[in-house]
């Protein structure tokens, strides 16, 4: 069973990090870690992400923004597929099983999460969207979250 990593940047969102972590807790896939750098949150995120096993957490004294921070995540990252999420955005129940058995063929880089827009449960873009390794791709979309 091949490790996963999530990994994220979050700045003073505890109540949507936290549900994201639970989310991720909820899979039914169970080799995974939690790789999160924290552009200087004032709001007890480092407490809350405490009460959790398998995160990684690093608390940056400043914003250094969201692209740095979350880059600085993926270098932290061990696993052998990485998962990027945003901090207000979870993975549905099953799916990081899915993507471990996409990850089996060999000529699969990279896929892209359907996004569903939380308020108004609007499908946003497409499921799975998959990008081959070869330059081939179904889609030409992808999304940071």
């Amino acid at each position: 069973m091949k490790l996963i990593s999530f990994f994220l940047a979050t700045m003073n969102r505890i109540t949507d990090l936290e549900e994201t972590i639970i989310k991720i807790y909820e899979q039914d896939y169970k080799n995974f870690e939690i790789v999160i750098v924290d552009n200087g949150s004032s709001d007890g995120t480092f407490e809350m992400v405490k009460k959790y096993p398998n995160i990684n957490y690093t608390h940056l004294k400043e914003n250094i923004g969201a692209i740095p921070a979350r880059n600085m995540a993926m270098r932290k990252c061990k696993g052998e597929i990485l998962v990027s999420l945003d901090d207000d955005s979870s993975p549905g129940k099953n799916s990081i099983t899915k993507i471990a058995e996409i990850f089996n063929d060999e000529n699969i880089g990279l896929i892209s999460f359907k996004i569903l827009d939380y308020f108004q449960y609007n499908e946003k873009y497409y499921e799975l969207a998959k990008y081959k390794s070869k330059n081939i791709v179904d889609n030409y979309f992808w999304s940071g979250c």
